[in-house]
């Protein structure tokens, strides 16, 4: 449970900084506000992708060498 709320947590600060960086690049709607979060949202998708895995990864390790 602690792993997936450290990953949701780290995709929504990852996904945030991502849309800060990169703006709204995806077109996935005609009205801009719209568009803006499905962008926030999708970033925050990508990121969750890749943050899962390593943290559950990381959790693993840690617990097995205790």
């Amino acid at each position: 449970m602690a792993a997936l709320i450290l990953s949701v947590a780290a995709s929504v600060v990852i996904g945030a900084l991502a849309w800060l960086i990169i703006g709204p690049r995806l077109k996935l709607n005609e009205d801009p506000v719209q568009n803006e979060v499905l962008n926030v949202l999708s970033y925050m998708g990508i990121a969750a992708v890749f943050v899962l895995p390593l943290v559950i990864f990381v959790i693993s390790d840690l617990m097995s060498a205790n």
